[in-house]
């Protein structure tokens, strides 16, 4: 389901009937659970990739089911999904934006209420293309070192 479709059936369709409104708790939710899905199967994806052997050998070391997902599983799966989960969390950040539709006041609708009094595009939407790279650009960077420090010889 696309981000936009959610977040309307999310406040047209769930605030009338709950007398609800927080938009701040609608985005929230909207954000959850349309980024949770992707998370899930990157995360799952990850933990899949890990080879049959490697939990074959730790089965064979006597570790428990708990000790071998969080020392052995966990650990490769997380190195593999890493970049996966960078670029979703960037456009976790970029998709903020959409909420807008409904009013809350963030990044976006902030340059959209300079525009709508100003009329000076480039003057609103400029800045708050920068502010997302802002945004987006140290993840990336954070990610990059943290693949630098958990690689490992093969």
């Amino acid at each position: 389901m696309p981000f936009l479709v959610l977040i309307l059936i999310l406040w047209f369709g769930i605030v009338p009937i709950t007398q609800f409104g927080n938009r701040m708790f609608f985005g929230v939710l909207a954000l959850s659970l349309f980024s949770g899905a992707y998370l899930a199967e990157m995360i799952r994806a990850g933990v899949e990739s890990v080879g049959a052997s490697q939990l074959e050998s730790a089965r064979a070391i006597g570790l428990t089911g708990f000790q071998t997902y969080r020392y052995v599983i966990f650990p490769q799966a997380l190195r593999h999904t890493l970049p996966a989960l960078t670029g979703q969390f960037a456009s976790l950040i970029k998709d903020s934006s959409l909420l807008s539709v409904i009013g809350l006041s963030e990044f976006t609708f902030s340059a959209q209420q300079v525009f709508n009094a100003t009329y000076s595009t480039m003057e609103s939407f400029l800045p708050l293309g920068v502010g997302y790279l802002i945004l987006t650009v140290p993840v990336s960077f954070w990610t990059k070192s943290l693949e630098k420090r958990l690689r490992y010889e093969t």
